[in-house]
């Protein structure tokens, strides 16, 4: 709690997010084997793994990336060891302009005024953001300060519910010329304005024109900056606070402060050159393999089997925020203290002791073996990390607008809409809340009910059976590939249908989803969370069975008729996929099924014998499912 930030406010996420943190854990190392397969491994033989790679890859081919939620104390040894290295290719997965400074000038990525001065603020301009969906709590400052002032707001970007009224001004980038030029009927209310704020959602400054978005946000903010010289605003060496920037995530300023490259930065031919990746909480940016070089060593840190996860030849398990003592930053770059509550689960270690380890096998020892001497690095490098709960000013905005005005940019029309517009957007931001039940519960709560929806967000309900245990969640697939051409003339017109995709672990669930959407099959690893993609059919059942393991054949019929014979799934159409039946030794489909007790199944079922790594038998088995559901449960209005 501070009441220069929060209050006492917490958002409904952060505060139901929890049971994510208890699911889709990594728990202890993995290392893929000769056959190109995550397998469980001790800390040593992880540690030297890592460590033999570091030694053996050229400083320019290593790369280290940092995630969202990463915590200040990892942030500064992986750093140093990468430098130790003799590598400066360290990236945030944050991004901002570089023609204004870059990370040299905070004022170039902060809130540089207080998030709890927007209660003296008297016109207010949202750029590019969703503040309902990317920062309730502040948010609710707005609202409180709409309720008992008369504070004026605009916003570009998106024209959504913020639960205040305001103008919308447009979605396009065209709006900030006209709010430079005078056109724009907002732009009298922000020069007579006595306290003038812009708030600006990092994802306006990502993408394609951001330094052209961030140029046109510099000059609005130095015109604003001259009609307020005489009026209330307050001014910090001359320099009054008009242009903010509004972060989503934790770990992003800290790595900032810290001296992490934004994400920008890395370019494509870079990228080409990396041999070592080392993801540090990486999971949000849309990168792959073949996005690196071709033999790319990739390790990923972290707590939860997300998208980094899945990259991975070596994971290390880290802690989450709840599990360890450490410092985050938030969007006014304010230093804040977290504490544990409880201890790593498994063999997972404080992350930045991890690194730490690892530098002493990579014969690059860093010099700190307690959190009080990791804490006096950071005190070297950033000392405002150290004054805990205090908002350091910022200075130099005038400098980065300067900087910004002299740079050579093209003319960019572009949207502003954030990606956060609709409230399903909002639940499934990080790693923790994709391993979330609730949070799946809420996407699919706050779903809208139109079948002619156009895209469609995670829903996990179902079941995932490994080890004979069975854990919930739900799994949907969008069919675009050529393959499932037939799959979509059988749908009916705006109507569709629900297929739940089950089986044992190492069944091969993952690679059919991927076989049927057209993806690479080759880097198919043991699964990690939810493999999330999008069907549009509901109402049967597939159970994928490893027609090669006999031996857990009894297993895979009990879970499969305690599994058939819920409520909730009277009456589905059951496909039964006897699977990797192109392997010597697979058994065929008349004995699966005798094995299974098929017969005793009084729903529509039928068996096939399948490969989902040639495809043999998906199209058939497939339209037979489609062409019973259709008989069955779909007709013509």
């Amino acid at each position: 709690m501070n009441d220069e930030v929060n209050e006492e406010w917490l958002s409904d996420k952060a505060r139901f997010i929890c049971d994510g943190l208890k699911r889709q854990r990594l728990l202890q190392p993995m290392l893929k084997n000769e056959f190109g397969v995550l397998s469980p491994c001790n800390w040593e033989e992880a540690l030297f793994s890592a460590a033999q790679k570091l030694r053996q890859v050229h400083s320019d081919a290593i790369a280290g990336l940092a995630g969202a939620l990463v915590d200040s104390e990892s942030l500064i040894a992986l750093k140093d060891l990468l430098n130790l290295t003799n590598t400066e290719n360290v990236f945030s997965e944050g991004e901002l302009p570089i023609s204004s400074g870059g990370i040299d000038l905070r004022s170039n990525y902060l809130f540089n005024d207080k998030i709890a001065n927007v209660e003296k603020c008297d016109v207010l301009l949202l750029v590019g953001t969703n503040p309902r969906y990317e920062a309730p709590v502040f948010n609710a400052r707005i609202r409180k300060t709409y309720l008992y002032s008369d504070i004026e707001i605009g916003v570009i970007g998106a024209n959504v519910d913020l639960t205040y009224d305001y103008t919308y001004l447009g979605s396009n980038s065209s709006v900030l010329d006209d709010l430079l030029s005078g056109k724009s009927t907002f732009s009298k209310k922000l020069e007579n304005a006595n306290y003038p704020m812009i708030v600006v959602g990092t994802q306006a400054i990502q993408g394609g024109g951001s330094e052209a978005i961030n140029q046109k946000l510099q000059q609005l903010t130095e015109k604003l900056r001259s009609f307020s010289s005489a009026k209330q605003k307050p001014e910090v060496n001359g320099q009054a606070k008009v242009l903010n920037w509004l972060h989503e995530f934790a770990g992003h300023v800290a790595a900032f402060d810290i001296g992490y490259r934004p994400f920008n930065e890395l370019s494509p031919e870079v990228k080409k050159s990396i041999k070592l990746l080392y993801l540090l909480g990486a999971d949000d940016k849309p990168i792959s393999r073949k996005d690196f070089h071709q033999d790319v060593f990739v390790i990923y840190q972290g707590h939860h089997g997300d998208n980094g996860a899945e990259l991975a030849d070596l994971i290390l398990p880290g802690a989450a925020y709840t599990e360890k003592e450490a410092i985050w930053v938030n969007t006014e770059g304010r230093a804040q203290r977290g504490y544990p509550a409880i201890v790593p689960p498994g063999d997972a270690r404080v992350d930045w002791k991890i690194i730490r380890a690892l530098s002493e096998v990579a014969g690059h020892k860093l010099p700190y073996d307690s959190i009080m001497d990791i804490r006096h690095r950071l005190s070297e490098v950033a000392p405002h990390l150290n004054r805990y709960g205090m908002a350091e000013e910022t200075n130099y905005s005038r400098q980065a607008s300067l900087l910004s005005q002299e740079a050579s940019v093209s003319p960019v029309s572009r949207s502003l809409e954030p990606r956060q517009c609709t409230l399903a957007d909002y639940w499934l931001t990080n790693s923790i809340a994709r391993a979330s039940p609730t949070m799946a519960q809420c996407v699919k709560a706050s779903r809208p009910r139109d079948k002619k929806r156009a895209s469609h967000h995670l829903v996990e309900l179902g079941y995932e059976i490994v080890n004979s245990s069975i854990e919930k969640h739900t799994i949907y697939v969008h069919f675009e590939m050529v393959m499932l051409t037939v799959l979509r003339k059988a749908r009916r017109k705006e109507q569709e249908m629900r297929v739940l995709i089950l089986g044992l672990d190492n069944s091969g669930k993952t690679t059919f989803l991927k076989k049927i959407s057209g993806e690479n099959i080759s880097d198919t690893a043991p699964t990690f969370g939810f493999n999330i993609k999008t069907l549009e059919f509901k109402d049967a059942v597939i159970w994928v069975v490893d027609a090669c393991d006999k031996g857990r054949l009894d297993d895979c019929c009990r879970e499969l008729h305690s599994l058939i014979n819920e409520e909730c799934l009277h009456g589905v159409t059951l496909l039964v996929l006897a699977n990797k039946h192109d392997l010597v030794g697979s058994m065929h489909g008349q004995e699966i099924e005798k094995i299974l007790h098929l017969e005793r199944i009084k729903h529509h079922w039928r068996i096939y014998e399948t490969s989902a790594y040639t495809g043999d038998g998906l199209l058939d088995s497939l339209g037979w499912l489609i062409q019973d559901v259709n008989s069955r449960i779909l007709v013509p209005d």
